[in-house]
């Protein structure tokens, strides 16, 4: 079975470099290919998102961490509908590809440590098909637009995370 997402996401991949920007990249990629146009920047994105709005909380830690809350908010600001969900079953990931729903993922390791120092890490990337014993995905850290990643090295760390995702599609 191969599932494919409709939508070009290869197309507005953007390595990030040494930053830890996989938030808004992974952002931009969605927004972009869902308007079919180069509507957003993903350094524009981490700026907004470090902003208060209102009497939210910022999206963004400068430079460091983004949040689901900050991401979902992003793309309402572009004129999408945006879910953050927790501890979703894999099938909803095959369900969203089927349904053309743009999915990124947050995976990683939150709570690493080594020698009693912090060495955790999470990170968004949008997910881009799926083939027999392999998620497809257009990842911020790879130098190419289309990685693999294995179901089970994709389930562990997207376990460690609490299974989350952020929905999208247009309004």
């Amino acid at each position: 079975m191969v599932l494919l997402s409709p939508h070009p996401f290869p197309r507005w991949h953007r390595h990030q470099g040494a930053t830890n920007d996989c938030g808004p990249i992974s952002a931009a990629i969605v927004i972009n290919a869902l308007r079919g146009a180069r509507v957003a920047d993903a350094a524009q994105l981490s700026r907004r998102l470090e902003r208060r709005s209102g009497l939210h909380p910022p999206g963004r830690i400068p430079h460091w961490a983004t949040f689901p809350w900050g991401m979902t908010r992003l793309f309402r600001e572009h004129g999408l509908r945006a879910r953050w969900r927790l501890w979703v079953p894999e099938a909803r990931l095959r369900h969203d590809l089927e349904r053309g729903i743009a999915v990124i993922v947050l995976v990683g390791e939150p709570l690493r440590f080594r020698r009693m120092r912090w060495r955790g890490w999470t990170h968004y990337k949008v997910l881009y098909g799926y083939e027999e014993g392999m998620w497809l995905f257009v990842d911020p850290a790879a130098l190419v637009p289309l990685s693999r990643q294995r179901d089970e090295a994709f389930a562990r760390l997207w376990r460690n995370t609490g299974r989350q995702i952020i929905e999208v599609w247009p309004a």
